[in-house]
């Protein structure tokens, strides 16, 4: 009986967390059939420290701008789970936005220039859904990572200011 309890406790859902032990269920099919992935919500977006992390996770990647189109499309395609809005239920992510002309510089611009253009960290109308798709793709292949995306230290280790405020 304790065996067979350890044994259950082990196999149980993460969700969308990776390394995961599956369930009775989920184990016939090889994957887990509740793996989700929460959509990118505006406040996100308005985010720029978060903006700043999706860039900076999609840069380590170091795919080529000529492949980043292809890299999307293929792994919207082979993730194994559902994408999911704000208000649980499940949606599909738009890759019509990656169907224009220029596209390719637009993920050079926006992912490989270590400065963005503008001197406003606020996002442009036509790259919030692209970055959302992107983001929201990203953190689904990487979940533990994408945890810590908009959040700075409370500290900075910073001397002091000294003087009059």
């Amino acid at each position: 009986m304790i065996l067979s309890n350890i044994f259950i406790s082990l196999m149980r859902h993460e969700g969308a967390l990776g390394n995961m032990f599956l369930c009775i269920k989920c184990l016939g099919l090889g994957y887990c059939a509740r793996r989700s992935c929460i959509l990118l919500s505006d406040d996100d977006l308005d985010n720029p420290d978060f903006v700043e992390d999706v860039r900076a996770c999609a840069r380590l990647l170091e795919v080529s701008p000529e492949r980043w189109r292809d890299y999307v499309y293929d792994a919207y395609r082979d993730y194994p789970g559902r994408v999911l809005g704000p208000n649980g239920t499940e949606v599909f992510l738009n890759l019509e936005v990656f169907e224009t002309e220029g596209i390719r510089e637009w993920f050079r611009d926006w992912i490989y220039r270590e400065r963005p253009l503008c001197r406003s960290r606020k996002l442009r109308v036509e790259a919030k859904e692209r970055v959302r798709v992107i983001g929201t793709l990203l953190r689904a292949q990487q979940p533990i990572a994408a945890t810590t995306w908009g959040l700075r230290p409370a500290n900075e280790n910073f001397a002091p200011k000294t003087g009059k405020f």
